[in-house]
């Protein structure tokens, strides 16, 4: 995908978030946005199922409650990012900058954190890649049950 059209999806997404005419959610999944520049970004709720962001830089970007699932976030800059509530089941987060990052509710299992680092990000509430649910403290507060 060209910067262009992203640009345009980013566009009408915005719409979607206000509830304007012409809004439609952000549907990106499958597509290569590896190393593009995302800093910022509102992709709340969007669809990013299996989305190639390796290398990409989504500092302070809010991916919060979108469907991250088998994406590929590896070597991705998600300083003080907010990932809350996102769907990273199976994702790829092998080496990815997360100091500062809001995990708190997301669903991290199966995930590939490569190096965790829990005292980096907020991970409260989150379950992650064992099953196990953490408290703000970094204490297992219970298996998860599927």
């Amino acid at each position: 995908m060209d910067i262009r059209e992203l640009k345009r999806i980013l566009k009408e997404y915005l719409k979607f978030l206000a509830g304007d005419e012409g809004g439609e959610r952000a549907n990106l999944i499958g597509e290569q946005l590896s190393g593009m520049d995302l800093s910022g970004v509102n992709l709340k709720y969007a669809h990013l199922k299996r989305v190639n962001l390796e290398w990409a830089d989504l500092e302070g970007a809010d991916l919060s409650d979108s469907d991250l699932r088998a994406a590929n976030l590896g070597s991705a800059n998600l300083h003080k990012a907010d990932l809350s509530g996102a769907d990273l089941r199976g994702a790829n987060l092998r080496a990815a900058s997360l100091a500062g990052a809001n995990l708190s509710g997301a669903n991290l299992r199966g995930a590939d954190l490569g190096l965790f680092h829990p005292d980096e990000a907020d991970y409260a509430r989150a379950i992650m890649p064992d099953g196990r649910v953490y408290d703000s403290a970094g204490h297992s507060m219970a298996d998860f049950v599927n």
